[in-house]
């Protein structure tokens, strides 16, 4: 029980460290867009990494003393808090992604795709086919590169890829989105991993 008190420690710094990563001027708009609850998502992640830290340290006390240890730690809460900045990520994915470009006119969807290379994730769910999150985004459902199916996933998406070379991504990543070519973590593991 010590070592998972200690591991969550470890783990809510860790999370610090790569929420100081993502909440940069580039992704901030997209964090900011999303409502959990009366807070944003861009503040609720820095101060669900503190409290996972505090959280791991009070446990960890407890445990020291012989005190209710197992008893204290409730994942039900961060279930229920999961499900619910998942759903609104999707959201904000369908109704803000609108090109897989960082210098569109639109703040959150550039902010998307700068979150997609900065945190080498794609998307909110895994993406397994070419049938996937970008679907029901404008993205996809308008006469962007999706629509023509010249894309199946954003570029930005795509391995080793950054600010300066993912307009070159191979096509075999964003078109036929083969395995191994793109990024398979998600947006939502970031913060509750």
């Amino acid at each position: 029980m010590v070592s998972l008190d200690i591991g969550q420690v470890i783990a809510g710094a860790l999370a610090l460290t790569d929420v100081s990563n993502i909440n940069t001027d580039h992704t901030k708009p997209v964090l900011d867009s999303i409502p959990v609850g009366s807070f944003e998502a861009g503040s609720l992640v820095n101060s669900l990494s503190t409290l996972i830290i505090v959280n791991g340290a009070f446990i960890l006390l407890i445990a020291g003393l012989g005190l209710f240890g197992a008893c204290c730690q409730n994942k039900c809460m961060l279930v229920t808090v999961e499900n619910e900045v998942k759903d609104k990520m999707v959201v904000s994915l369908k109704n803000n992604f609108k090109d897989d470009a960082t210098t569109n006119s639109d703040s959150i969807s550039n902010a998307w795709n700068y979150m997609f290379m900065t945190l080498d994730c794609c998307g909110v769910n895994p993406v397994v086919s070419t049938t996937n999150d970008f679907d029901v985004t404008s993205w996809c459902t308008t006469s962007e590169s999706c629509q023509a199916t010249s894309s199946q996933i954003p570029k930005t998406c795509c391995l080793n890829v950054d600010e300066n070379t993912y307009t070159t991504a191979p096509t075999f990543c964003h078109s036929i989105v083969t395995t191994g070519t793109c990024n398979t973590k998600v947006v939502i593991y970031m913060f509750f991993a």
